[in-house]
C-alpha cells in the first residue's frame, strides 16, 4: 500500500487539532511532550511524525475506508461474474463433468455420464449459488 501515502500532508498544527492534541499525539508517537512543543514553535515536524498522524487523522482513516471499500466492491462484481460462469456452464450442461467408473483389474477406466435421471432436477428447484458473505463465512473472514 506504499502507492497510498500522502503526497502532501496538512500541517502539523492541523494534524494535532484532529488526533487530539500535543499530548494524545505524544502518547501515540512515544515522544515526550517537549519533542511536540518544539516541534509546534519551529513548525516543523519530521516527515515521518506528518505520516504515522496522517494516517490516524481523518484524512488518513478515510483513505483507508475508500481503499477497502473499493476493494470490497472489486472484489463483489468478481464474485458476480464467476456466478454468473457457473450458472452458464450449468445451463449448457458442461457440469457435471465425466466421471471415471471403476473397472476390473487391467482393463483401463471407461468415462461416462451420470444418467439423466440421475442428474434431472425439478423445475421448480433453482440452482444455489453461494453469495459473497457464504464465502466469506466459508474462508474465515469476519
Amino acid at each position: 500500500m506504499i502507492y497510498l501515502t500522502p503526497k502532501a500532508l496538512p500541517s502539523f498544527e492541523l494534524l494535532l487539532d484532529d488526533v487530539g492534541g500535543p499530548r494524545a499525539a505524544a502518547a501515540y508517537l512515544g515522544v515526550c511532550k517537549r519533542s511536540i512543543r518544539r516541534w509546534q514553535t519551529s513548525g516543523k515536524a519530521p516527515r515521518l511524525v506528518l505520516l504515522a498522524l496522517s494516517w490516524v487523522s481523518r484524512w488518513g482513516q478515510s483513505a483507508i475506508a475508500c481503499e477497502a471499500h473499493n476493494d470490497a466492491v472489486m472484489y463483489a462484481g468478481m464474485v458476480r461474474c464467476l456466478q454468473e460462469e457457473l450458472r452458464d456452464q450449468v445451463a449448457r450442461k458442461r457440469w457435471p463433468r465425466p466421471i471415471p467408473t471403476r473397472s476390473k483389474v487391467g482393463k483401463p477406466a471407461t468415462w461416462s455420464r451420470p444418467s439423466a435421471r440421475a442428474t434431472a432436477r425439478p423445475s421448480s428447484q433453482k440452482l444455489r449459488i453461494p453469495t459473497l458473505a457464504q464465502y466469506l463465512k466459508r474462508a474465515g473472514v469476519k
